[in-house]
């Protein structure tokens, strides 16, 4: 009788295996933030502190209390928020030191709360008493910084409150003022981030506000945002606060590759606006097109206001004066009221309030002709605004530092361009004298190419039937 056949036995599985894999990478033993969840047990993770929070307070219905958080990274990419809570904080505030190798385990794995969520791992971790925490030697398999860079014209695809990264070049960015909230006074800055193709509006809140110092860097200067977090207002906006983290001319590929673009190419303004809130209704454009010379005799009726649609092109904006281009407004978020300077502080008549400075908003001369005629139109704020592709307090700055040329510049590129203009006019009665306001409520560019304009008008036609 044959013996019965047995198959070889292999002598490099299981536990051999296992060892093998231990000895060529020690840190196998470790466990990947990836794999874990709120049903992890005995677990350890190897990570560098990429940032740590200051200790804030806290109060809600249950309790008062003080926590800080730390943002963890493993050698695999992935990274994760560790969060202490009360009387934990004063036994790791000072053990953790950013750009430092940890070891921690014994924590609680929960998951991340909708709008909080740091990190890509989807969950966050709770230390406390019971928790270990090892310094190590340095490794340099896991990065000092690390981001998930998403193109500036996505931040439309984003609900507010989300936290992002993203990279461009910083353009515009004004000096610091202090603004009234429902919270109280706090420090804000504003200004664009810029890629080769479109910009963002980039807001600076409190202590960001405050410590940012650019003036010993060169343009273009490249700003990496690490969490920055989804804000709107008119348009969708990169708010920077205490829980983000911000790299100037970072030693990355992307980095190198904005300052070549904007080192050859310029400080290019004129780029398209990304994240705008489309509040605006453009059903004006299929109107009938009136010649100036027609609106300025035509009839208002009764109410002694009305609108149209002219196509015009700028000639002159007021520029040489900047109290002709924006007045000092108040800070606080539900007034425009114009501020009387004291001293070296701003007081509002209507808030009975004075503040450490104001925030500029338009008021601009606009010089607008057609083969019939001219007039005097105003643009407010955020129609001058989106005209001039900078934000009111950049271009006082630009005025009070004396930098002509780019302070100019900034109202030659519209100037000799023709736009579609939506006109409301306003007639008055002075001293027995009938007079015209004209405010340019809206615009659309007019492209000088006949084809291009052609198509345009074939779109507003299709629009309006």
């Amino acid at each position: 009788m044959e013996d019965e056949y047995e198959p070889p036995t292999n002598e490099f599985s299981g536990d051999f295996l296992e060892k093998l894999e231990k000895e060529n990478d020690p840190d196998s033993q470790y466990t990947p933030i990836s794999q874990l969840n709120p049903s992890s047990k005995d677990w350890i993770i190897k990570v560098r502190v990429l940032k740590k929070s200051d200790i804030r307070n806290f109060a809600n219905r249950s309790q008062n209390g003080k926590l800080f958080s730390i943002d963890l990274l493993d050698k695999f990419g992935t990274e994760i928020r560790a969060t202490i809570f009360n009387d934990d904080v004063d036994l790791f505030y000072n053990q953790f030191q950013v750009g430092k190798i940890y070891l921690i385990s014994k924590g609680i794995v929960k998951d991340s709360k909708p709008g909080f969520s740091h990190g890509n791992s989807g969950y966050q971790i709770n230390l406390n008493s019971n928790s270990s925490v090892t310094l190590q030697e340095d490794d340099e398999n896991i990065a000092k910084f690390h981001f998930d860079f998403l193109p500036l014209v996505q931040i439309d695809q984003f609900p507010k409150g989300s936290t992002v990264d993203m990279v461009g070049v910083l353009q515009n960015l004004s000096p610091i003022s202090v603004i009234n909230t429902r919270n109280g006074e706090t420090s804000k800055r504003s200004g664009f981030l810029c890629d080769k193709n479109s910009k963002i509006d980039l807001v600076f809140w409190g202590e960001s506000a405050k410590n940012i110092d650019i003036s010993n860097f060169e343009e273009p200067i490249v700003l990496a945002i690490k969490s920055g977090k989804i804000g709107e207002y008119q348009t969708k906006n990169l708010s920077i606060s205490s829980t983000s983290q911000l790299y100037f001319n970072p030693n990355l590929p992307v980095a190198r590759d904005l300052i070549r673009h904007f080192t050859q190419n310029g400080n290019d303004t004129d780029l398209p606006l990304a994240g705008k809130i489309v509040t605006k209704n453009y059903n004006w454009v299929t109107r009938p097109r009136f010649m100036i010379q027609d609106i300025m005799t035509i009839d208002l009726g009764e109410k002694k206001s009305q609108s149209f649609v002219i196509a015009g092109t700028i000639i002159n904006i007021t520029s040489s004066n900047f109290d002709k281009v924006a007045y000092p407004s108040c800070p606080s978020e539900n007034c425009s009221k114009k501020m009387k300077q004291i001293g070296d502080r701003w007081y509002c008549e209507k808030c009975d309030q004075d503040y450490p400075n104001c925030e500029y908003k338009y008021i601009l001369k606009v010089h607008i002709a057609d083969s019939s005629n001219f007039i005097f139109t105003t643009a407010f704020n955020d129609v001058a605004e989106e005209l001039l592709s900078v934000k009111a307090s950049y271009l006082n700055d630009l005025f009070q530092s004396q930098k002509t040329q780019e302070y100019e510049q900034v109202f030659q590129k519209i100037q000799n361009r023709r736009f579609l203009f939506f006109i409301s006019i306003y007639e008055n009665s002075y001293m027995e004298k009938l007079s015209r306001q004209y405010r340019i409520s809206s615009f659309v560019p007019l492209e000088d190419n006949c084809i291009v304009q052609s198509q345009q008008l074939i779109q507003f036609i299709q629009m309006y039937f």
